[in-house]
């Protein structure tokens, strides 16, 4: 299986597989421990962990969820299919940041259900989504940086 890259700081740390996310032990980092794994639907470009819960980009499957407080037996969780492949990811609040050809926005408050909550084509490709100071921000092909305002709804 291909490897991808690992997000730092990512808690358990975690690696992208072909058609799984793996959950690693790095103790001894010349001698990593693969403690368990979570099958996904296609390949893991991306992956966002916060609070046990790991979000991939899991390419031509969009978005998936897979539950990581037991490093040693993940859980898939959840899926929702993009239109394209999911390449990057970033979780705000109750709310995952996928660029899948365009900027997806779904809401993952129950993560066994994600639900699309709002798109943002785009002719160049979103990238590499990222919230801060209640904006969105990402880039689009050749057409730069780009940045949208973004109001978390109760």
């Amino acid at each position: 299986s291909k490897a991808r890259p690992v997000p730092v700081g990512a808690h358990p740390p975690c690696v992208g597989l072909t058609t799984a996310l793996a959950l690693v032990d790095i103790a001894d980092p010349a001698n990593p421990i693969i403690l368990g794994t979570c099958k996904t639907y296609s390949y893991v470009n991306d992956v966002f962990v916060k609070n046990g819960i790991a979000y991939l980009a899991d390419g031509y499957s969009g978005l998936t969820t897979c539950d990581v407080s037991d490093p040693a037996n993940p859980q898939p969780l959840g899926n929702y299919v993009t239109p394209f492949p999911a390449e990057h990811i970033y979780v705000s609040g109750n709310h995952a940041f996928v660029s899948a050809g365009g900027l997806y926005v779904f809401d993952v408050t129950d993560p066994t259900q994600p639900t699309l909550v709002a798109k943002h084509e785009t002719p160049g490709g979103a990238e590499h989504p990222v919230v801060a100071d209640g904006h969105v921000f990402f880039t689009e092909g050749d057409g730069g940086l780009k940045a949208f305002e973004f109001i978390e709804c109760p």
